[in-house]
């Protein structure tokens, strides 16, 4: 009887497992010290490897005490570094040249990442590298001015449809909130344009949308705290309405009809009402009519996002705070119509 043992079946291959990307958490800061022990706390409690980890905050010349946090901080080590441009630009490009890590993170001194964060846009990075990762967005206030300001910046009313903002499930998206990037991909591009004080995140993903780059959003949450004060929110839109128009200026995409319908609105305004005082009855009786509409969506929109907030004191001011918002930021843009952009285009990283 032939006893020759049978040959071994051979197994079958394993499923290779894409290795975990090295990141660089990249923070551009500039007096974030009532907010940067948040964002640096939140970093700590992250669940992926920290070897595999470095956090740079980059500092712009802060003088309320940031640099001071930074150094005091006990944890993850972070690495403090100067950014003489002491724009966001400067620094993500400042980071892009410093380290070597494989992917950077791209956050701010004023967001509070869950815990899973860095791992979710890891894993979806790792799966393919060249797509740019990040996850959903919420907003939340401080006092009760800042709740005003996080529940007007929680509306589409007040800030737009964007999906960066609104955009929910987990999957391809048209962009994404602080969001993880190839680092090489980034330095082949030339970094961000460092001509740009503000919207620069548009302008680069105007820029990778052209190029075919897929974004993807991850089933984790990036909290970011909105501003104090009212001037502070308000400063914010007047800049951001500027540099809205002089960023569309550069023709690589990445702005949206909302992004200049508050300039439309106080347009339109501002022209029927020059007819009305002119003479023109119809012109008024158009202007009190979107003026009727507006008021309508405003006292609606305040209801869908100060009632499931449970904070009903909030309806009958919210529609006075996007009135205001959606001035500020319109003028901001007219202001930009009249101006030159403050800064040409210049390339910032080579490769």
């Amino acid at each position: 009887m032939d006893r020759t043992p049978a040959a071994a079946p051979i197994p079958a291959a394993m499923p290779s497992v894409p290795a975990l990307p090295r990141i660089a958490v990249v923070i551009p800061t500039l007096n974030e010290a009532s907010t940067l022990p948040q964002t640096l706390a939140a970093l700590a409690a992250q669940d992926y490897p920290a070897e595999l980890t470095e956090i740079l905050v980059l500092d712009g010349g802060s003088s309320d005490g940031t640099r001071e946090i930074v150094a005091a901080h006990r944890g993850r080590p972070v690495h403090l570094l100067d950014n003489p441009g002491r724009t966001t630009p400067a620094a993500i490009n400042l980071a892009l040249r410093w380290t070597d890590a494989d992917a950077i993170l791209w956050l701010s001194g004023h967001c509070l990442l869950s815990p899973n964060y860095v791992s979710a846009v890891a894993a979806a990075y790792a799966e393919r590298p060249r797509r740019v990762c990040g996850g959903r967005l919420e907003v939340h206030g401080q006092g009760w001015r800042g709740g005003l300001n996080a529940l007007l910046l929680s509306s589409r009313f007040g800030t737009g449809v964007s999906p960066l903002r609104f955009g929910r499930k987990p999957g391809p998206s048209d962009s994404v909130t602080f969001a993880l990037f190839d680092r090489q991909m980034l330095v082949e591009m030339g970094g961000l344009d460092e001509s740009l004080a503000r919207n620069q995140d548009n302008d680069l993903f105007g820029r990778l949308r052209q190029q075919g780059v897929e974004f993807w959003r991850v089933d984790a949450e990036a909290t970011y705290l909105a501003p104090f004060t009212f001037s502070g929110l308000w400063r914010r839109a007047f800049l951001n309405g500027a540099w809205s128009l002089w960023g569309h200026r550069r023709g690589r995409g990445g702005h949206h009809w909302w992004h200049f319908a508050p300039m439309a609105m106080v347009g339109a305004g501002t022209l029927l009402a020059m007819l009305w005082f002119a003479g023109l009855s119809a012109a008024g009786w158009i202007l009190l009519s979107l003026a009727g509409l507006y008021a309508a969506m405003a006292i609606v929109s305040a209801l869908t996002v100060a009632l499931p907030s449970r904070l009903p004191w909030a309806v009958p001011v919210l529609p006075a705070l996007f009135f205001i918002h959606h001035v500020i930021y319109g003028l901001g843009s007219w202001t930009a119509l009249l101006r030159a952009n403050p800064v040409p285009p210049r390339p910032a990283v080579s490769t």
